[in-house]
């Protein structure tokens, strides 16, 4: 066109453009955008002229089988899960613990607040709680943090891989009224 776009109108361009509604603009749909008013469709006298059609005219897109893309994409969210929710759940286990401790540790300051022999005992506990060594569980909580970091680059490498999946698989475009 000529001129540099903003942000938003290359977005409203592209989402014009892209037929297969894949994120990308192959050169065919480059080309039927661009050139759109350059085709003609003539009756056999030329009666009726030039009529430009616009790139949804043209084209029509040959989805898969919708049922089909619906089980590839529960394929996609149960490997997902499959491989997220162990990895979550080890961490929702820690943080509980950790949950648990803090809470014993305000129920004890409490405790240890009201004095008289309960308060003593309480107040010793909570000095042993405050100097336990915590490297064990620090450990774990670092552990499941990393193998949730992992999991959700391997469910991402499945997304991937499902993408690669729907660009290789041929897309089917229709011209009709040309």
């Amino acid at each position: 066109q000529g001129r540099t776009l903003t942000v938003q109108e290359l977005r409203a361009y592209l989402k014009e453009v892209d037929l297969d509604f894949n994120k990308r603009m192959a050169a065919m749909e480059f080309l039927l955008y661009n050139f759109r008013t350059d085709f003609v469709k003539f009756n056999g006298d030329a009666a009726k002229g030039n009529l430009a059609f616009t790139v949804g005219d043209m084209c029509q897109r040959l989805s898969p089988d919708d049922e089909e893309e619906k089980r590839r994409l529960a394929e996609l969210k149960a490997a997902q899960a499959a491989v997220l929710t162990p990895a979550q759940d080890s961490l929702d286990s820690v943080k509980a613990e950790i949950d648990r401790i803090e809470d014993k540790k305000e129920e004890l300051a409490k405790k240890a607040e009201a004095g008289g022999v309960k308060g003593m005992g309480a107040k010793n506990e909570l000095e042993q709680m405050l100097t336990a060594d915590p490297t064990e569980l620090n450990r774990r909580f670092i552990t499941a943090e990393a193998a949730l970091r992992k999991a959700r680059k391997d469910a991402e490498a499945l997304y991937e891989a499902y993408l690669v999946e729907l660009k290789t698989r041929p897309v089917q475009i229709k011209v009709v009224g040309v």
